[in-house]
């Protein structure tokens, strides 16, 4: 089969040959390249959100330690935007808090 190819094709035409398959080559790889790369920044990013929810649930924790569970105290957290008021008693999305750790509510 290759000598048949190479019979019929001159100089030029096997170069050109050549070309395209390893330009295809090249292509194919760029392709896995990046995709592997996109998969790791997806995986890298999950990973950060996964752990920027575990620090604002660590914080709710020790608020409500803090603070009790009574009426009041949860009042007083949700005025300072921890918890929302959708997600009270939920863990499954990360509320945003410009308050340091430190602070008590009470």
């Amino acid at each position: 089969m290759m000598d048949m190819l190479m019979d019929k094709l001159n100089a030029g035409q096997i170069i050109a040959l050549v070309s395209i398959l390893s330009g295809s080559l090249v292509a194919i790889v760029m392709i896995i390249a990046i995709v592997k790369y996109q998969l790791q920044a997806l995986a890298d990013d999950t990973a950060l959100k996964r752990e920027h929810q575990q620090a604002e649930l660590a914080l709710r924790e020790r608020i409500l330690e803090r603070c009790g569970t009574s009426e009041e105290a949860l009042q007083k957290i949700l005025a300072l935007g921890l918890i929302s008021r959708e997600t009270k008693g939920s863990t499954s999305e990360p509320a945003t808090s410009n308050h340091s750790s430190s602070e008590c509510c009470c």
